[in-house]
């Protein structure tokens, strides 16, 4: 059999021919497919580096809002409102540092919720709704995004002004009505409680209802079907 006709083999010649007088174009092809690949293993390296820089950034930040201020019971009012306000302020300038030099992972989000929360807790509520927009916006994972979406409905409800209510409202109805919304649940109990709270207790029994009935036996929503039964007993009075 003659083996240089197969067609493999020969392509393989040349190949080969092909090579040995283009020995400086190999050799580049080589080199350039070399540093691609260590361009991507770096590039992979500093992106793993960054995404544990931000998880550990945000361990801190979780332990910062929810540690207690170490102040006595007896401490004067003014001096509790003074050191709450400085914690809050520290929480919203640093979140706001950290969303900027993470805002290219997908955690980046999760500042831009801190800050907002701390903006809330200083009373900047425009800032903070403004805030949450952007975080909600940022936001890719739909299970999350829905969440915190419901969160900014309920932060323009509280807003002062007629035009943030309304959208909160419409928001919160949306949210309610769409049974594929992961915050579906928590949506019907809130959206019954404004009803409540703006005595439309013929609307907040509808919600409260629809909600024990679709939710009642599940643990997640346990604590909140109990709220909801309490009030429904109220209103059966």
């Amino acid at each position: 059999m003659n083996f240089s006709m197969n067609p493999v083999v020969v392509w393989f010649e040349k190949a080969v021919d092909w090579a040995m007088h283009n020995r400086t174009k190999v050799l580049n092809g080589i080199i350039g497919l070399v540093v691609l690949g260590l361009g991507v293993a770096v590039y992979r390296y500093m992106a793993n580096q960054t995404k544990m820089a931000a998880h550990k950034e945000l361990i801190q930040f979780a332990r910062m809002v929810e540690e207690p201020l170490n102040i006595s019971g007896d401490i004067a009012g003014d001096l509790r409102a003074s050191l709450e306000k400085d914690k809050w302020d520290r929480v919203a300038t640093m979140a706001l540092k950290s969303y900027q030099e993470f805002k290219g992972t997908k955690l980046g989000a999760a500042f831009l919720v801190y800050r907002a929360d701390a903006l809330d807790s200083l009373g900047k509520s425009e800032e903070a709704v403004t805030t949450m927009r952007q975080a909600v916006d940022a936001i890719k994972v739909a299970s999350i995004r829905d969440y915190y979406q419901l969160k900014l409905a309920l932060m323009l409800v509280d807003q002062a002004g007629d035009a943030a209510k309304k959208e909160g409202l419409e928001l919160l109805k949306k949210i309610s009505n769409n049974p594929k919304d992961f915050a579906h649940d928590r949506a019907l109990f809130h959206l019954g409680e404004y009803f409540w709270i703006n005595k439309q207790f013929a609307e907040a029994k509808n919600c409260w209802q629809q909600f024990v009935v679709k939710y009642g036996t599940e643990k997640s929503a346990a604590e909140l079907v109990e709220k909801a039964k309490e009030r429904l007993e109220l209103l059966a009075v």
